[in-house]
Parts: C-alpha cells; structure tokens; sequence
C-alpha cells in the first residue's frame, strides 16, 4: 500500500512518522526528568523533617535524662526509701528543721529557666510573709521535691518503689496504682522493673486510660541507691516516671 502512495505522500508520511517519534521521545524524558525532581524534592522534604524530629526526640530524651539523673541524687527519697526499709511511716511525722534557700534547692541550673524564675518569685514571696527557719514535715519535703520535678519536665506522674517493688509514693492518685501494694507493670513491657534496677529503662509505649480518656505514655524507671560512703551503693529502690 505505502509502494502506491505518490511521493509527496510518502515524504508527508515519513516526516509525520519522525516528529511524533521525536514527540514522543522528548515527552517521555520530560516525564522522566520531572518524576526525578519531584522524587528528589520529597525525599529532601522527608529527610528535614526526620531530622526535626530526631532532633526533637533527642531533646525529649536529654531532658527526661536530667530529670532522672536529679531524681536519682535527690536526698529526700533516698532518705523517704531509707525510713520506709526501716520500718515505721516513713518518717512520715518526723518534724526537722529546714532552711527553705538550702535544703529545698533542687539543682536549679538543669531546671528549665522559666521554672526557676516561677520558683524564684514564689521564693521571694514566701521570704516576705515567712521567718528564715522554719520547720516541716519530712513528707513535705519530699513533696516538694517531687512536685519541683515533676512541673519543671512535664510528667504525668512519679512513683517511688522500694527494692521489694512496692509503691511507696504516688504524686498523683491513680487507680491502677495502690501504695503498699506491688507496682502493676504494663502488660507491653512486664520487666520495666527488671531492667530498670541497674540502669536508666525506658519502657515500651501502651495505651492507658488517663482520666476519660486513654492517651499514649510510656515508663521510664531509674535505680535509687545509696551513696553513703561503707554502704556499697546498695539498692534502695527505684525513681519510675509516667510521660505521656
């Protein structure tokens, strides 16, 4: 058939045939070159926004760290630890004296700055209506403490085990959780306190109910252990923070 075509309808073929060959070649490396830059562009996009997170989660990291490692070296619950071993409350109506500028200071240079300056007005309020000396029990001193921590990190709760896994100290009253009663772990993550006697653990995320509604939290629990110089750094028990 194309042998009877007459010559100009041949030539009128071919170059037809060539320029949608060439149309066709030159759309399909467009198509190319575009898929490319956009697949670059997004895995650019992907990579910054990993590294923000990994950066976020670093900081996250580093300050439940710090909140531990002051938790850890806090005297107030080695002493809470220390009385609950020895039998008795606590020392829960133990009354000592205190200077409020000295024994309350909870190692305010790893505490963030806003909270030292709230802690440092209410300071100075308190200096203004109160005595230099006053006396308090040793349940608010721990208290304090406690509830330093807590507000300056962010927590959703702090318990405080003996080395028998007991709880001893709850900041904040939860049903799952009872004092004097052996800490419930969580069904995703049973050897927290296994693994959290000899080093800083943080447990596997769970879903839990908090309030009316169930939110994400994990576990992070630290060794308690006395540095008393002849004791060996014997266990008292263990710091285990709730972070949702």
């Amino acid at each position: 058939l194309f042998s009877k075509l007459k010559i100009g309808a041949k030539i009128s073929a071919i170059l037809l045939v060539v320029v949608l060959v060439s149309v066709l070649a030159v759309s399909f490396f467009a198509y190319q070159q575009s898929k490319n830059t956009i697949e670059e562009d997004k895995l650019q996009s992907l990579n910054r926004i990993a590294d923000t997170e990994v950066k976020k989660l670093q900081t996250f990291i580093n300050e439940i760290n710090a909140a531990v490692q002051i938790g850890q070296d806090l005297k107030p619950i080695k002493d809470f630890l220390k009385g609950s071993a020895s039998g008795g409350n606590t020392k829960s109506n133990e009354v000592i004296p205190m200077n409020f500028e000295d024994d309350l200071q909870v190692d305010l240079d790893s505490i963030p700055k806003q909270v030292k300056d709230t802690k440092d007005s209410q300071n100075v309020e308190s200096k203004q209506t109160q005595p230099e000396k006053q006396t308090i029990t040793f349940d608010a001193e721990l208290e304090n403490a406690i509830t330093t921590i807590q507000f300056a990190y962010k927590l959703n709760n702090v318990y405080i085990v003996d080395k028998d896994k007991k709880v001893r100290y709850i900041s904040k009253e939860t049903p799952e959780q009872t004092r004097g009663e052996e800490f419930k772990l969580p069904a995703v993550d049973p050897s927290v306190l296994v693994k959290g006697r000899d080093t800083i653990y943080f447990s596997k995320v769970t879903l839990q109910q908090l309030g009316k509604e169930k939110k994400i939290v994990f576990l992070v629990a630290a060794p308690i252990r006395d540095e008393s110089e002849g004791t060996g750094k014997d266990l008292l028990g263990q710091l285990i923070y709730e972070v949702d």
